[in-house]
């Protein structure tokens, strides 16, 4: 019990980590592609990391490979001088001539390059992103749309098809220099779990994988028939000689740091007389600013709404642990239903998989994963708030907000007017009644007998009638 108590802890602490990169494992080759870049020190030969153009003048890349890892919070941006070849070329045979020198690196205010895994300490993929200013345009009017947090956020819900591209290994200890590429999913789930996952987008390492050296490598996608900029990588798995089960890559959005980096090139910009005309990729701060307006009132307009969702653990857990998915009520979580199915990959050598499970959730809810085993672990995984996913489906959303809306005020119209017209009828009904009551009082009194006693000396006679009168001779006694 006790080795099997360990195995499990030991994959629930390795599943939240994913190593950083270093190039593409089953990848296909990206020379000659404008949407890739290798950056090295001045006068190498060889890529230690990977980036891409935003414009003619600025390139990202992430932070880790440019700032020093000395073990504590301090991590300075290197001062060693960086050069970079020309989009896609083969950087072991390229003319060193057309290289252009990288003037300032700007990384994320608080950065901090640490990664102690085995201490569970991996700030290094918080905020890992940089920006690389050149000393003149690598490819003059140059120009890539960068996706929005709210565009990435379809992408991961629909797996949609992300490709990366690289100059690190292409398998174990083998390295040619060369760009490569491959198209992966989006993945739902975090490749670490003290990241802010609205930030990142992580792929699923099916059928091929991102490997050392390819940190820093630019991921895109196809949203709305136009290709856009979509992250950096910062993590992966692949290359290690091995295999790993259900490993997913993780990588840094580009649009959160848009801000930054805009900052900083107008100010060095400014600083050293450069005229650019304006770069295409900064307009996603505006529609990423809107895109969340929008979202954000719709979500406020249609909380509580019931929307299909497909959820996912992370790996890797055993096969005879009991998976629930939680929902949070009040302050209270509470078993909303267990997982459907669970896959494994390896069954013959750890017999460890994820959990998936289809439910209705309210918008604005949160859930998350209960896995456990008793007398082993017990692990509870990040809360997901359930979020709007798309422009359409806020849309859909909406309508169905408005028509219930409609259909409610409808049905308490249509209850008030029901309401009014008995309130109506039981007031004419009253008065009818009162009406008649009076009716039947005046008709009785009308046609009420009246009797008098007549006399006639010493003869009595009384007399009955409406207006009774004495016989003649007598008259009314008094």
């Amino acid at each position: 019990m006790k080795r099997f108590a360990l195995l499990l802890s030991t994959l629930l602490i390795l599943s939240g980590f994913v190593s950083p990169t270093y190039a593409v494992e089953n990848g296909t080759s990206a020379l000659g592609d404008i949407k890739v870049v290798a950056p090295q020190p001045a006068g190498s030969r060889t890529p230690f990391c990977t980036a891409a153009l935003l414009s003619e003048y600025i390139l990202v890349s992430a932070a880790h490979c440019f700032t020093l890892n000395t073990g504590n919070e301090d991590s300075p941006v290197r001062t060693e001088p960086y050069t970079v070849s020309l989009p896609g070329v083969d950087a072991s045979s390229d003319d060193i001539n057309t290289r252009v020198k990288v003037m300032k690196i700007v990384v994320p205010s608080g950065y901090d390059n640490i990664w102690k895994p085995d201490q569970g300490d991996t700030r290094t993929q918080i905020d890992d992103i940089a920006f690389l200013f050149l000393e003149k345009p690598l490819v003059p009017n140059y120009q890539i749309e960068v996706a929005t947090q709210f565009e990435v956020r379809q992408l991961k819900a629909n797996h949609s098809p992300v490709t990366s591209y690289g100059y690190g290994l292409q398998g174990k200890n083998q390295q040619d220099n060369k760009p490569y590429k491959i198209t992966l999913n989006a993945s739902k789930r975090s490749g670490n779990e003290i990241v802010d996952y609205e930030k990142m987008i992580s792929l699923e390492e099916v059928g091929g994988s991102l490997c050392p050296g390819d940190s820093g490598g630019p991921s895109y996608a196809e949203i709305n028939g136009v290709t856009k900029l979509v992250s950096d990588t910062v993590g992966a798995g692949g290359c290690r000689g091995i295999e790993q089960a259900e490993s997913i890559d993780l990588h840094t959005l580009v649009a959160p740091y848009l801000e930054l980096a805009k900052q900083e090139w107008e100010k060095y910009a400014q600083e050293n007389k450069i005229i650019y005309s304006p770069i295409l990729a900064f307009n996603a701060i505006e529609l990423d600013k809107a895109q969340k307006k929008i979202v954000a009132e719709a979500e406020n307009s249609v909380a509580g709404l019931l929307v299909r969702r497909d959820f996912e653990s992370t790996c890797c857990h055993h096969k005879s642990s009991n998976m629930f998915l939680e929902i949070k009520k009040g302050e209270t979580w509470s078993v909303l239903m267990p997982a459907s199915k669970v896959l494994f990959s390896s069954p013959s050598e750890t017999e460890v998989g994820r959990a998936f499970v289809t439910a209705q959730v309210p918008i604005g809810s949160y859930v998350r994963w209960h896995i456990f085993a008793a007398g082993a672990f017990d692990y509870y995984g990040q809360p997901e708030k359930i979020s709007i996913i798309s422009i359409e489906e806020a849309q859909e959303l909406l309508k169905v907000a408005t028509d219930k809306a409609a259909a409610d005020l409808k049905a308490k119209l249509a209850t008030d007017k029901a309401a009014a017209d008995l309130k109506a009828k039981l007031a004419t009904d009253k008065a009818a009644a009162d009406l008649k009551a009076k009716l039947a009082t005046d008709k009785a009194a009308v046609t009420k007998k009246t009797t008098i006693t007549c006399i006639k000396g010493k003869l009595v006679k009384k007399v009955a009638a409406v207006k009774p009168k004495c016989p003649k001779g007598y008259k009314v006694k008094k």
